[in-house]
């Protein structure tokens, strides 16, 4: 029988060897998991005494074949409980991993079985991560990138969001970027911050000119008549780290002359600093086409009257 601390050892190795392949170092479980490099090379030991693990004193550890299995059990429970919290119990997605984290330990095959068929089986959990099958087969590593990679002009729909930090997730909510949302790369700055379009979008990035600003000087703006002619400011919001102002994360709504009847579209544009950027996947939206993921997200994570921006595209 193995304890609540070392399974959730073997899901963060799972997790980091998979994101970077092994051997996984003793800092990065210790900086994962919060824990002391003693205390990590410590269960090193304990594992590799259970053949759970392949440990190599400087080098780091690999899971054995048993350990993945182990692994993928634990992450399968996780993932099928956020869905569950989200779907079934009205949880939002920034809420249901601390609750999951608790709970899959604790429950037995049979209402593991039980959640998977009332929630039809599905294939990603609320944040986009593929949820493995019940015979346990090692995930895939599907084709995706950090948003904070892609250049100007790149069209794009999110695949998955990291789920680790809450405030992030509401706010990446609140703005409606969500797995399914598609993203047009507006610009990229030399210091760490990207903009994107949120929606299906068809911008010029080369001519549209971008102007995001503080909310103290909004009214200034918005008083101002040395605009540039195609462009004009409705809205901003932003929030402000009090040590960095670098780690804004600001929306701007603006109106692009386009030479339409009407005159103007609005376009909802978001700048992200990159740490965040980095926190969400993306896939080219050519390379969606075939997805399935994507498409069960949609079928299982119906989120009531979300805004039109979290539907998921059929591109």
């Amino acid at each position: 029988m193995l304890s609540d601390a070392m399974e959730d050892y073997l899901k963060s190795i799972y997790r980091l060897q998979a994101e970077k392949g092994p051997p996984v170092s003793t800092s990065a479980v210790a900086d994962t998991l919060e824990k002391t490099p003693a205390t990590v090379t410590s269960m090193f030991e304990t594992l590799t005494d259970r053949e759970l693990l392949i440990y190599e004193k400087y080098e780091g550890v690999e899971l054995t074949t048993e350990g993945e299995t182990v692994a993928l059990a634990v992450i399968r429970r996780h993932r099928l409980l956020e869905s569950y919290l989200a779907d079934q119990l009205g949880y939002k997605w920034s809420e249901v991993h601390g609750e999951a984290d608790a709970l899959e330990h604790h429950i037995s095959e049979v209402f593991e079985r039980r959640v998977a068929a009332a929630l039809d089986d599905p294939q990603v959990d609320p944040h986009g991560d593929p949820i493995p099958t019940a015979d346990l087969t090692p995930l895939s590593d599907a084709a995706s990138g950090p948003l904070s990679a892609c250049e100007e002009g790149e069209h794009v729909v999110v695949v998955r969001v990291r789920d680790r930090d809450p405030t992030e997730l509401e706010y990446l909510d609140r703005v409606g970027i969500r797995p399914g949302t598609e993203l047009t790369i507006v610009d990229v700055a030399p210091f760490g911050m990207i903009t994107v379009a949120i929606g299906e979008n068809d911008i010029d990035c080369g001519q549209t000119t971008m102007q995001t600003v503080s909310s103290s000087n909004i009214s200034a703006t918005a008083d101002s008549t040395d605009h540039p002619s195609n462009t004009e400011l409705l809205s901003a919001e932003q929030r402000i780290s009090s040590d960095d102002n670098s780690n804004s994360l600001i929306s701007t709504s603006i109106a692009e002359s386009d030479n339409k009847p009407n005159g103007t579209t609005n376009v909802l544009t978001q700048s992200l600093p990159d740490d965040v950027a980095e926190s969400v996947r993306i896939r080219s939206l050519d390379e969606t086409a075939n997805s399935s993921g994507i498409d069960s997200y949609a079928e299982t994570h119906e989120q009531g009257n979300e805004p039109e921006s979290d539907e998921v595209s059929n591109a």
